[in-house]
Formats: C-alpha cells, sequence, structure tokens
C-alpha cells in the first residue's frame, strides 16, 4: 500500500493574529497544535504519510496572475503559497519526498505570523484555498501515473473564520466563492469497506467515508470480547474506554490497523501488533513513499 497524501491548508489572514488562549494567537495554537499532533504515536502520521502545507489569504488582484499583498514577505502570491510540496516537482522523476516529518515541523515553525501580528491586511479567501488544493492533488496525480488508483488523498482546512470574495472585500459573498461548493466536489461518498467507482473527475478512494445510501453497519464487538480487549494503556480506569468497537467512520488512524467489516478486532497502539502494511522496513525511519 502507498502512502496516503495529507494536505494541510492553513488560514494565514490577520484574523489568526487574534487572542485564542493564555498569551497564544489563533495563529500560534495553530501551528502548536499541528507539530503536536505529527509527534503523537512516535510521529505515524509523518512516517506512513506524504503531508504538504498550503497556506492562504486573498488575491489583491484577480485579474492580475502574480500579484503580493502588500506588507507581506511571506510568499503569498494570488493570495496562497505552498510551503511544503509532496514531491520535487524539479526532479526528473518528480520522486516524492521520504521520511519528511521535520520538514513539516520545521516548515511550520519557521513561518512568522501574518503580517507580523497585525489585526488587518490580510483576508480568507478560503473556496480558492481548497481549490488550489484541489488543483494540486490533481497535479500530483498527473505527475505520478503509476499511482492511479492507488493512493488516497486527504485535506485538512484550518481557519477561524468567515470567508470573502478573491479580493477580500466582500465577506460571506458571493455565493459563488463559497468554499461550500469546492468541498462539496471534493468529497467523495462511499459506503464502508467499498471501493467507488471512478468518474470524469473523481478518483476512486476506498476505505471509511460516508455512505450515500443506507449501509448495514458491521455488528458491533461483544461484551465479552471488549473486556478480553481491556483498555487504552496511560489512562486512568475512570476514563479509560474499551479498544474494541471501532464505529463507524474510524476517527482515528488506528483503525485503519484493526478494524474490518464486517468482522471487528480489538485495536492497538503497540507497533508489534500492526499489520505488516503500515510497519516500518527494516532499517528505516518511516516507510517508503
Amino acid at each position: 500500500m502507498k502512502k496516503p497524501l495529507l494536505l494541510f491548508v492553513l488560514d494565514y489572514s490577520t484574523s489568526m493574529n487574534s487572542p485564542f488562549a493564555g498569551n497564544q494567537t489563533r495563529w500560534e495554537a495553530a501551528v502548536d497544535a499541528l507539530v503536536d499532533t505529527l509527534a503523537v504515536d512516535e510521529g505515524l502520521l509523518t512516517d506512513q504519510l506524504q503531508i504538504g502545507v498550503l497556506r492562504f489569504g486573498h488575491d489583491p488582484d484577480p485579474g492580475a496572475p502574480g500579484t503580493a499583498i502588500a506588507g507581506d514577505a511571506s510568499g503569498l502570491l494570488d493570495g496562497q503559497h505552498l510551503d511544503l510540496g509532496f514531491y520535487d516537482p524539479l526532479a526528473p522523476d518528480k520522486a516524492y519526498l521520504q521520511c519528511n516529518g521535520d520538514a513539516v515541523k520545521d516548515a511550520l515553525v519557521a513561518i512568522q505570523s501574518p503580517l507580523g501580528g497585525q489585526q488587518d491586511g490580510i483576508e480568507s479567501w478560503t473556496g480558492g484555498a481548497l481549490a488550489r488544493a484541489q488543483a494540486y492533488l490533481q497535479q500530483t496525480a498527473a505527475d505520478h501515473p503509476l499511482d492511479l488508483d492507488t493512493r488516497d488523498a486527504a485535506i485538512v482546512l484550518v481557519t477561524d473564520g468567515p470567508w470573502t470574495d478573491p479580493s477580500g472585500t466582500t465577506p460571506l459573498a458571493p455565493a459563488t466563492a463559497d468554499p461550500a461548493l469546492v468541498a462539496a466536489d471534493l468529497l467523495i461518498i462511499c459506503p464502508f469497506g467499498h471501493t467507488c467507482s471512478r468518474s470524469a473527475r473523481r478518483p476512486t478512494r476506498r476505505g471509511p467515508t460516508r455512505s450515500a445510501s443506507p449501509v448495514a453497519p458491521a455488528p458491533r464487538a461483544s461484551a465479552s470480547t471488549r473486556q478480553a480487549c481491556g483498555t487504552r494503556s496511560g489512562r486512568s480506569s475512570k476514563i479509560s474506554r474499551p479498544t474494541c468497537g471501532c464505529r463507524g467512520a474510524a476517527r482515528r488512524w488506528r483503525a485503519r490497523w484493526s478494524c474490518s467489516t464486517p468482522r471487528r478486532r480489538c485495536s492497538t497502539s503497540t507497533a508489534a501488533a500492526r499489520p505488516a502494511r503500515w510497519a516500518r522496513p527494516a532499517g528505516t525511519r518511516c516507510a517508503t513513499p
């Protein structure tokens, strides 16, 4: 199984400089949360996924390509900037970056607060950012024809407020700039455990996504099975939960290791119990792309 693609799309508007909690701004809290997420479970996400980072603001002149925002030195052009991609587009074979977890963290930490902490100056053209993310995923597939129908992809959008038109002058208008339109185009509806058929614009995906029609749920684990599984380690008995069940559209990557349809098995956080397809090859830091 080839590594799935995960693209973080980050709101870089100046509203992200607003206070969030304690002495942190929304931008600082978002960066810290992403860095912490990448470190969970000994860096499992960075080991098992190809991760990219894309920031967005607004396009000060939608009619002129290559327009920068006044005062911004972070690299935003036409309201967007790809800080870290999945692969090197200049390489002859466009090879995927291997084990780029440290590069992802470094890229996130190196990004300064929008406009140096100002409260105004960059708006949120969210629809344009999702469209750019969609185009990048499509370009990635085109540059790697051997990956056709074999590599899943996902987008994680991190934003704090209302979207605007491309120029950032009108919040929540026009309707054609609504990011929900792009999000709906990105959504692939597929019953759990089935493979969706390919359409002209939507790639095939496998795995637990929402179903367009009623699908009988897999049977839940019995009480005896749940008791046999025990509880997740590292938690007190008062708040620990059974490690069986893996309900519905598996909300944790752990479910990808241990859940199946119709049978469900116990999940575990130990690397030894993971199937070979998720294991690190001997002598390497993480799985190959």
